[in-house]
């Protein structure tokens, strides 16, 4: 995790894209394990850098950039919405309230 974290974005993303499906899946494993590993102070700490960079890689944009990135951010978001309306419009009425029934499941366990 550390070496691809102390690449550039640009380089990350050409490592990302470099690797196939079944190693991208490999890789978020590791970090998924890597991360359950971590104590809760560790995640907190890791959150707040990440947090840290984020707002000076913001900071350091200009207006027009920042413009772009919002735009680009509405765009997914847009096409993200479209497409889970999608899947939802192709599902029966059985596998609508099967995925209400995982979706009230799934708040349950974050409120506990």
């Amino acid at each position: 995790l550390e070496d691809v974290e102390n690449l550039s974005r640009e380089d990350r993303r050409a490592y990302w894209d470099s690797l196939s499906e079944g190693e991208r899946a490999a890789q978020r494993d590791a970090w998924r394990l890597e991360r359950e590993s971590m104590t809760d102070a560790e995640k907190d700490a890791l959150r707040e850098q990440r947090r840290a960079e984020a707002r000076e890689r913001r900071d350091s944009m200009s207006d027009e950039e920042r413009a772009a990135m919002r735009e680009r951010s509405q765009a997914r978001n847009a096409d993200r919405r479209a497409g889970i309306q999608e899947r939802w419009n192709a599902m029966s009425e059985e596998e609508r309230a099967a995925a209400r029934e995982r979706r009230q499941q799934q708040k349950g366990q974050r409120k506990n």
